[in-house]
């Protein structure tokens, strides 16, 4: 994220957070913020989360430079630790033993002051990031899994076809997915994952995964998409068969690791 702001001097600002996560209570993970367009030491920064259905949370602050003062919410004090480098103009925040109230959208700001005491969140710092996802659930969700076949018109017009997998409604966000021709794992160079996307009434997760296969590699057989995650002990998949029809190259791959 890239918020455009203009700092004494004219100087753009950016505050980009990382680390969107899925978590079980108890666990351990940290958060980045990235900070740019300003002397990075020589403000106060701040972490900040937004949980679903409620208002802004003040979690932590840390003092310029050295960082020697740090004040922490209630919620968080003994299991969160904030911290900063000013060499690489980093904010961070260790969050340990994570509780399900800990799903929130985290933000990074800063200002050349901090109030402790913060009826309006909004109101108290000058400076925000677009913020970083966390999700704490105890409870593993299985993925529903689908393909979708290419278009009449892309097996007639191209010399590409596209498969597509659609991965739903599961959590935590951790999924490996891989695609099978035939039971054997087709080349990485040929597929592309999206990265997990969050829903946030549902708190679970959504991604896409796509087989992208030329002309000659249209064999009749069986097509797979293998998707690993906790919620199940096997793997999760979807197949379709003779999805090329007419248009399937009559001959088959000698040896199925040919797509590999």
């Amino acid at each position: 994220y890239v918020r455009l702001v203009q700092w004494p001097f004219g100087q753009s600002v950016t505050l980009t957070e990382s680390g969107s996560k899925g978590l079980k209570p108890g666990d351990s993970h940290k958060l980045t913020c990235t900070a740019s367009g300003f002397t990075f030491g020589d403000y106060w920064m701040s972490w900040i989360r937004k949980a679903p259905g409620k208002g802004l949370e003040w979690v932590a602050s840390i003092q310029y430079w050295a960082g020697n003062t740090k004040q922490y919410s209630q919620a968080v004090q003994g299991r969160f630790t904030i911290s900063r480098d000013n060499s690489e103009n980093k904010l961070y925040l260790h969050m340990s033993n994570v509780k399900a109230e800990g799903t929130a959208m985290y933000y990074c700001a800063s200002d050349t002051q901090v109030r402790f005491v913060l009826d309006h969140c909004d109101g108290a710092f000058d400076y925000w990031g677009k913020g970083t996802r966390v999700t704490v659930s105890s409870d593993a969700k299985q993925p529903a899994v689908e393909i979708r076949l290419p278009s009449d018109a892309d097996l007639t017009n191209s010399d590409f076809a596209t498969l597509l997998c659609l991965i739903s409604d599961f959590a935590p966000s951790d999924v490996l997915v891989r695609w099978e021709f035939n039971g054997t794992s087709v080349s990485d160079a040929l597929c592309f994952n999206s990265p997990a996307f969050h829903s946030a009434s549902k708190l679970t997760y959504a991604l896409h995964s796509s087989l992208r296969l030329p002309k000659s590699r249209w064999w009749d057989g069986s097509y797979s998409c293998v998707v690993t995650h906790e919620s199940s002990d096997e793997p999760l998949s979807a197949t379709v068969e003779h999805v090329f029809g007419e248009q399937a190259t009559p001959t088959k791959p000698p040896h199925p690791h040919v797509f590999l």
